[in-house]
């Protein structure tokens, strides 16, 4: 075994590899079956790392993609590991270094090609979408389902606003952790028919707070690819992963068999919601889902219906506290269309005479996706309309957050919160502030685009304007005076990271 050690290490290059399998093979006969294992292993690995010298193992060359290079065999995997807290970072690093379009490899992923421009996006969401995979029912709900959810958050909002710490101190609490709350409830009722009553209970719900963990560990599994060894090797870290799923599971089994226990004459005295159409769907020949088919189904559903809602819902109010003068035009327009505090939310006014509110919404989501980061499979080859050649199986993934940064497709306000760039001059308009003005779907992407367009967009625009209507009209905000700048922490969505903690007065 020395002496193939030897061999390479004197070697001039690395091409002399070949000389050293020669003497691997005569080395080979005089040895024991250990040390011939030893030694074939050895070569292996080096003409691993000879094949793949600066990327994942199994990933292809690519030379017509500017990226970072990477380490033998396993890629980009620890750079990306030292953005493990916060993976936004990463790739608004890259996005920096490299341009709109870049790549790197990670173990689990591949070969990815980041594309940050709304014209790529387009392409591989609508032009092309046949080629990419991933791994409208607005009659579900009733004008006055978002508004009773709304009041109950503002029965919490009355109690912690009479409430003293024992000290005689203000009385702080979590704003985004209420706003989950309410999604929670509202979707839950509307969607799955289940009543979840958080907001009912002081502190964390226990869905809620088995989901949140949840969500935050499959991101750090995403970053870590040793997750399944440190998961088996820390007990307590197994027994809150086990524990979580269990919570989780228990909630959308019971949904399940309450739905497949439903007689005939309940379902028909009920409207019909989300999670209707996936019990009554049957592929051909009469099968339908499983029940561990519509688990996931469920779970999916209370990403898209909890967190993104209220997340969106949390960053907007922590950006009316910074800016008053957006705040003060918000309730301007709310006076003008619900006069004398009316609670006349129907979904005709509120969809489409509240431009301003609208607008504040939707700056609140492209500055903060709830999704800042989303992709696709490319299921055979391709090449994309600035040249960019995919190959089957290449990840294309997409940073929404580094696009709502980028200005060359917003302008050179890019960064900065302004409502007005969705507004248009309308003067038939019954607000002051003329008229929305919706932009492309490939550039504003937080609700994708093409046939995948989110089918909750309607449902989430909604139910964010009436809980901003009703909180609006009835109360204001404080932000608690020590309070960090808030960053993202990256889940499978984006909340604040820690929080957003608040003092609550009624509207002076």
């Amino acid at each position: 075994m020395s002496t193939v050690l030897s061999t390479l290490a004197h070697s001039s290059s690395w091409i002399t590899f070949s000389k050293a399998i020669e003497h691997y093979l005569a080395y080979a006969s005089t040895r024991s079956r250990f040390d011939l294992t030893l030694a074939a292993s050895f070569f292996l690995l080096v003409g691993a790392m000879l094949k793949y010298p600066d990327r994942l193992i199994g990933t292809r060359v690519c030379k017509d993609v500017k990226g970072d290079r990477g380490w033998p065999l396993v890629g980009n995997l620890f750079q990306i590991m030292r953005y493990k807290e916060n993976t936004l970072e990463f790739f608004k690093d890259q996005n920096k270094k490299h341009g709109k379009v870049y790549t790197y490899t990670i173990p689990g992923f591949g070969r990815v090609i980041q594309i940050d421009s709304p014209e790529l996006i387009e392409y591989v969401q609508k032009t092309n979408f046949d080629n990419y995979t991933k791994s409208d029912p607005t009659d579900m709900f009733t004008d006055h389902a978002f508004k009773e959810c709304a009041h109950e958050l503002g029965h919490n909002f009355v109690k912690y606003e009479s409430r003293t710490k024992p000290d005689g101190e203000p009385y702080y609490f979590d704003l985004q952790q209420e706003l989950a709350k309410m999604t929670l409830d509202a979707f839950g009722s509307i969607a799955v028919g289940l009543e979840f009553n958080s907001l009912s209970d002081e502190g964390p719900n226990e869905f809620g707070q088995a989901f949140d963990y949840m969500t935050r560990r499959i991101q750090l599994r995403a970053a870590d690819p040793f997750w399944r060894l440190s998961e088996s090797l820390f007990p307590s870290l197994r027994r809150q992963v086990r524990g979580s799923v269990e919570t989780l599971n228990r909630y959308a089994y019971k949904a399940i068999t309450n739905r497949r226990n439903e007689t005939p004459e309940q379902k028909k005295d009920r409207r019909k919601d989300l999670l209707d159409y996936f019990v009554d769907y049957e592929y051909e020949g009469g099968s339908g889902l499983t029940d561990e088919q519509l688990r996931d189904v469920f779970l999916n559903f209370m990403i898209a219906g909890r967190d993104t809602t209220s997340q969106a819902l949390a960053w907007m109010f922590y950006h009316l506290m910074k800016h008053p003068e957006i705040e003060a035009k918000m309730r301007e327009e709310i006076d003008v269309i619900f006069p004398n505090g009316s609670d006349d939310y129907t979904y005709e006014t509120v969809s489409r005479e509240m431009p301003y509110v609208k607008a504040v919404f939707y700056e609140t989501l492209r500055l903060f996706p709830p999704v800042a980061i989303s992709g696709v499979y490319a299921l055979g080859p391709d090449v994309l309309p600035d040249g960019t050649r995919i190959v089957a199986g290449d990840a294309i993934n997409f940073s929404m957050h580094c696009m709502a940064r980028d200005t060359d497709i917003w302008g050179p306000n890019a960064a900065e919160f302004c409502p007005d760039r969705w507004l248009q001059y309308d003067n038939l308009s019954r607000s002051p502030f003329g008229k929305f003005k919706p932009e492309n779907a490939f550039k504003f992407n937080s609700f994708n685009g093409g046939p995948r367009i989110c089918l909750g967009q309607q449902f989430a625009t909604m139910e964010a304007m009436v809980t901003t209507i009703y909180v609006l009209q009835n109360f204001q905000f404080e932000l608690k005076p020590d309070h960090p700048t808030p960053v993202p922490l990256l889940a499978l969505t984006t909340p604040i990271q820690g929080g957003l903690f608040v003092r609550v007065f009624k509207r002076r």
